[in-house]
């Protein structure tokens, strides 16, 4: 029986209150009539427990800054500032509004909105110079999460086949191991300096929960082997076939001796899924093509942390999604193979983004440590300063977790609903359903002859 995917929210407090702004009461002005209250709409202002006649400080950490609470206030007590501890936050890549933003979806698990509405610009750099398409968002049977038709967010891992085959009693020849999960996202292993047991138990925990799966170091699989995890073997590491046998996916980094190891794979466990990694570099179109062409089914591309390439003049992971899927699309291929993205993924429009320009599936690393308020990074990931995670409570940061992808899911049927589409592996390379400010600013040059 059809039963509609469902993830369970429920409150996760944040344990790092730092909004962007300050609100200060002057209580030499103040005389404690409540206006205040009436007027905030995000339960800014209260009055003190032990004396309700006397207004509390106010939680500046829940203010949006909408201002209503400093004009309504009839002695003008009120005054809103920036928080200079919201703007120390992240890196030039993770910025502050972007860590913000994580953390009220991983408290709640709704959508975040604002209440002084979108003050930001309307293109920049990366995903920024990305638009998408929302022509069809006045269709009310498709509003998303509250229209009436499903919108299937389930994509497949594994290879699929280009055509039917029938044996001579009708059944279909050749199928080869395919696995769905409900969402497109996978979850990357924690940097190495943030290895900790039980980040991974988080993580490998909220993978199960959600039906999806998380990416560890295959030197941890033997005691996370419950849960849905992918072991990995890193390219200086041996494959270990006795470890593998109850894993559904591994994943390999791409190596000189790769395919004798996938032949070894099979041959022990013929129905397994093997992910390889590659790192983004330019030129990757026609190994991908070889290796298609000799049996791999699922390719994990990823850039660095901030979603460049490994190169010294580099690509954004869009723009080499792109041209990985023109390429493989002119072959052919892409129906046969899923894509695995990685790097870079920050927020929930990056998602469809992603997808759109190439990739069936995300993974997601940096954005769930946000999500669990671990430390704070340079401008590299290998500087990640190792922090103290051991006593971290596992409830509270699998429900962070838990309610960052019911966020993200939320937003992503906003978006495949605005856009007319009732799954989200229809959006695979739909370039054509996105708007990319560059395409656009060079189109108007050459007509105004600039």
């Amino acid at each position: 029986m059809f039963k509609k995917y469902h993830i369970p929210t429920e409150s996760a407090p944040s344990k790092k209150r730092i909004g962007k702004f300050l609100v200060e009461r002057d209580l030499d002005y103040c005389i404690n009539c409540g206006d205040c209250i009436k007027a905030c709409l995000y339960d800014v202002h209260k009055r003190r427990q032990e004396d309700v006649r006397i207004m509390a400080e106010p939680d500046s950490y829940k203010c949006k800054g909408c201002f209503r609470c400093v004009i309504e206030c009839p002695q003008g007590a009120l005054s809103l500032h920036d928080n200079p501890e919201f703007f120390k936050l992240g890196d030039s890549y993770y910025i502050p509004k972007m860590i913000k933003t994580i953390w009220n979806e991983a408290e709640n698990g709704r959508v975040p909105v604002s209440g002084a509405g979108y003050r930001g610009n309307f293109s920049g750099p990366r995903f920024d110079g990305i638009w998408t398409d929302m022509s069809e968002i006045v269709r009310p049977t498709r509003d998303g999460i509250h229209g009436r038709e499903y919108i299937s967010t389930a994509v497949d891992l594994g290879r699929r086949l280009p055509y039917l085959k029938f044996d001579s009693n009708k059944n279909v020849e050749g199928v080869p191991p395919n696995i769905e999960i409900p969402i497109p996202i996978l979850f990357n292993p924690p940097p190495h300096e943030l290895n900790d047991k039980t980040l991974q138990l988080i993580v490998a925990n909220v993978a199960t929960k959600l039906g999806t799966y998380a990416i560890i170091d295959a030197d941890d699989y033997q005691e996370l082997c419950n849960y849905n995890v992918i072991p990995r073997f890193s390219s200086d590491s041996n494959l270990n076939l006795e470890l593998v046998k109850r894993a559904k996916i591994v994943e390999v980094d791409y190596r000189r001796n790769l395919m004798e190891d996938l032949r070894l794979l099979k041959d022990s466990h013929s129905d397994i899924l093997v992910s390889i990694r590659i790192a983004l570099k330019r030129g990757l179109e026609p190994l991908i093509m070889d290796l298609t062409k000799r049996g791999a089914e699922i390719f994990h591309l990823y850039a660095d942390y901030q979603g460049n390439e490994f190169e010294q003049k580099p690509r954004f992971i869009t723009d080499s999604l792109r041209s990985v899927d023109d390429y493989i699309v002119d072959y052919c291929l892409r129906e046969q193979i899923t894509i695995i993205a990685s790097g870079g993924i920050g927020a929930a429009e990056h998602v469809p983004k992603t997808i759109a320009c190439g990739a069936s599936v995300v993974g997601i690393d940096i954005a769930y440590l946000i999500a669990l308020e671990i430390g704070q990074f340079d401008t590299h990931i290998q500087r990640f300063p190792p922090i103290e995670v051991t006593d971290m409570d596992l409830e509270w940061g699998t429900q962070r977790i838990i309610n960052l992808m019911n966020s993200w899911r939320d937003q992503l049927l906003e978006v495949l609903g605005a856009m007319g589409m009732r799954e989200v592996r229809r959006l695979q390379g739909e370039t054509g359903r996105m708007i990319f400010y560059v395409d656009e600013e060079k189109e108007l040059y050459d007509l105004v002859g600039l």
